[in-house]
């Protein structure tokens, strides 16, 4: 067991620890880690795929050796951090001696032995506290200086305790629309939610270039904000042990549209669908209502107007229009059929309708102007607070504030595929608990009955819309290694600045010898022991 310990105390074996650490760190920066089975193939040779596997290096900081190296510098720095305590506790008890004062490398001969009381006397003025011990004359100073030593290993020591927890903490990627909120998962903390305000590139104003991206994030635990940040790369939101990392991000990302309206009392679902329209063809004006993939006539003229699908966010400026303002504005897309089967294709506005367009090359629409207006509220009753969602398949998208919010979590199977949108399968969380398995088929609404009421959901499609990629890490670790680091500075601090020096005053052959060691090494005390010495054999 003696040779165990006394390995492990070794500080040869300690440097070659590190050493082998920092190759095989020096691998797991080289190698790009967690990527797709893929991204090796393509990018490696078959031979060096086959190695990358059987030495886990796609995933080298949770393979067995190096958990193994990591454990065993641990117990490398923690025994030699025990053998090294009794130089703490003798600041408490009695200093355990030399055998032998000539094998200090800090030894002088001060003068006769005859000359004892006077040097004696000398030396209480160097300013060390002196003890008798026999025939020996003991003084010490700043012998707290020797903690520098052991705040060190205890530091690398709580360094490599939050390293070894690393793996046993929690990371993934997000990607979240601008002005979305993302529930998060279990093991980041029970109730919490993350919200993307608004998402921006920093470019450079001469080049143009982006130089950095940027994020206004906030966290939310049951509706109340506990921590915000503005998110960059080198700038993370932190709460508690949970990191918010800007990782990347797409000004024109695509998401699946997702509008949620929670019904109020005696609203249905006609009386959402519902819109109003007024129309002119040629002289004949009237007015229709139509839901959202219902055909109507306009009147007895021939034209037939095509419903598509509304959308309650779109934002009209003088350039146009654009969807990434969340002011209120609803717009319609529609189509009109000319008797002859000719079509113009249109997006009406609410608000703005001088912004509308409906635009056609076919000649039923040449010589006969057609005009559509397009009024919302089509339902006689009030259809409640409509809100359109972006989110990505496999993600999930907070719908509505707190303590009346719903989590929709869209599953597989609602990728749209070669054009063809295919029903969205979607799970409804409530804020007490409850849930709702829904389908929902593109344009269609689909009541969502929970106990605080009934929310009607429906996927509206394809959106673009500025997107952002956070990376939430929950490390156990994290706090150990910022304490194992102020530990290591305050401990490399004071061994720099202060040494612990010991001095030794004996008599042996009928002279006087001053001998001495000290904390820092004996070629760094050399200079204030032969001034000691000097001033130790000046005569009266």
């Amino acid at each position: 067991m003696k040779k165990v310990f006394d390995v492990l105390s070794s500080r040869r074996v300690a440097v070659y620890l590190f050493l082998v650490l920092l190759f095989v760190s020096l691998l797991g920066a080289l190698i790009p880690q967690n990527e797709l089975p893929a991204y090796y193939e393509t990018h490696y040779r078959p031979w060096a795929v086959t190695l990358l596997k059987v030495f886990q290096l796609t995933d080298l900081y949770h393979a067995w050796y190096f958990i193994f190296i990591l454990l065993f510098l641990m117990a490398s720095l923690a025994t030699c951090t025990i053998r090294r305590l009794p130089r703490l506790t003798r600041l408490f008890r009695r200093p355990e001696l030399p055998a032998s004062y000539g094998d200090l490398a800090l030894r002088e001969e001060i003068g006769p032995a005859s000359a004892w009381e006077e040097v004696e006397r000398k030396a209480r003025r160097l300013g060390f506290r002196w003890r008798d011990f026999g025939d020996v004359r003991y003084g010490r100073r700043r012998p707290y200086a020797v903690a520098g030593e052991i705040l060190t290993h205890l530091g690398l020591i709580v360094i490599f305790v939050g390293a070894f927890l690393r793996p046993f903490g929690h990371r993934e990627t997000v990607f979240l629309f601008e002005g979305q909120g993302f529930a998060l998962p279990a093991a980041y903390g029970a109730g919490y939610e993350l919200w993307a305000d608004a998402v921006e590139e920093i470019r450079d104003p001469d080049s143009g270039r982006v130089m950095e991206y940027r994020t206004r994030a906030r966290l939310v635990r049951e509706g109340e904000e506990v921590a915000s940040a503005e998110v960059e790369v080198n700038g993370p939101l932190r709460y508690g042990g949970l990191g918010v990392y800007q990782s990347n991000m797409d000004p024109r990302g695509v998401g699946l549209a997702v509008e949620a309206v929670k019904l109020d009392a005696g609203t249905d679902l006609a009386e959402i669908n519902a819109a109003r329209f007024m129309w002119a063809v040629g002289g004949t004006r009237g007015e229709v209502a139509a839901a959202p993939g219902e055909t109507v006539a306009l009147g007895d003229t021939g034209y037939q107007l095509r419903f598509l699908e509304s959308y309650e966010r779109f934002v009209t400026d003088e350039r146009g229009f654009r969807n990434d303002n969340p002011e209120y504005n609803p717009a319609a897309f529609v189509n009109v059929l000319g008797p002859s089967g000719g079509v113009a294709m249109g997006i009406l506005f609410e608000l703005y309708p001088e912004f509308s367009v409906l635009r056609s090359e076919a000649p039923d629409f040449a010589g006969t102007p057609v005009t559509v207006m397009f009024n919302s509220g089509g339902g006689d009753g009030d259809r409640g607070e409509r809100r359109e969602y972006l989110a990505l398949v496999g993600s999930n998208v907070v719908v509505g504030e707190a303590g009346d919010r719903m989590e929709v979590e869209l599953a597989g199977g609602g990728v749209p595929a070669h054009g063809v949108e295919m029903p969205l399968a979607a799970r409804i969380t409530r804020a007490d608990g409850d849930r709702a398995e829904l389908t929902l088929p593109p344009g269609e609404w689909v009541e969502a009955a929970l106990s605080d009421g009934t929310y009607a959901v429906r996927f509206a499609g394809l959106r673009r819309g500025a997107m952002t990629g956070l990376t939430l890490a929950r490390d156990p670790g994290l706090g150990a290694f910022y304490a194992g680091c102020l530990l290591l500075s305050l401990g490399v601090a004071v061994a720099m600045l202060l040494s612990y020096d010991e001095l030794f005053l004996y008599r042996s052959g009928g002279k006087i010898y001053l001998a001495g060691r000290s904390s820092k090494g004996a070629r760094w005390a050399r200079p204030a022991f032969e001034r000691h010495a000097s001033k130790l054999r000046e005569r009266s």
